[in-house]
């Protein structure tokens, strides 16, 4: 998997059975509509505290997963979305990408969440707190996706499971279910580990998991 990619995730974090559901259940729609959608084209027309706003659709640009908020450690895209979620990855040259102005950290208190949801809407200039985060206007069509990064770190150290070969064995089900998501779609693409980009057929889950 090469690492010129942009990615989008699905922002829950893959920790438990309720949350991982939810997770398959919007990858589900994604697939199904054959686009990611921004917010207004999904409908929905509230109030919103990020800065990507109404119209415009948030990725992680991998390459920069080692950049950091120079206010924060470990602050960016990769480390607050992608190392706990699904992300639908597209390679560089796949997209017509915004790259936002970076400002200081605004998720700390009230204000800053209100100066997120503003910028957010704006429309002559783009901003963001995350120094790997790109945007795309409105909508991605899925023809040019190539992956899906599936958190194994998270996993592996989720509290629900108390045995390491329940957490093994849920592991697999749950990249089976995506894998047969995908093939219903019509997506054929790799699953493949978000920290490593190990390709999580047999084998990588066996370098990984039972190592």
């Amino acid at each position: 998997m090469n690492e010129k990619m942009y990615l989008h995730t699905i922002n829950n974090m893959y920790s438990d059975y309720y949350i991982a559901k939810r997770q398959k259940e919007i990858l589900e729609q994604i697939l199904k509509s054959g686009a990611i959608l921004s917010r207004r084209l999904q409908g929905y027309t509230g109030n919103l505290t990020n800065f990507s706003g109404l119209d415009y659709i948030s990725f992680a640009d991998y390459e920069k997963r080692y950049v950091s908020n120079k206010e924060e450690s470990h602050y960016n895209s990769y480390y607050s979305y992608v190392k706990s979620g699904l992300s639908l990855c597209f390679p560089h040259d796949s997209l017509e990408v915004i790259e936002p102005t970076i400002i200081g950290v605004c998720s700390k208190n009230r204000r800053g969440y209100e100066l997120m949801r503003e910028l957010g809407m704006c429309e002559d200039e783009r901003f963001t707190d995350l120094p790997d985060e790109v945007q795309v206007k409105d909508k991605v069509s899925l023809d040019k996706m190539n992956g899906i990064l599936f958190p194994v770190d998270n996993f592996l150290v989720s509290k629900a499971f108390t045995r390491r070969e329940k957490m093994i064995q849920n592991m697999r089900q749950e990249l089976e279910a995506i894998k047969n998501m995908l093939d219903k779609y019509g997506y054929p693409v790799g699953i493949y580990d978000s920290s490593t980009l190990v390709e999580l057929n047999d084998e990588g889950i066996n370098k990984l998991v039972l190592k």
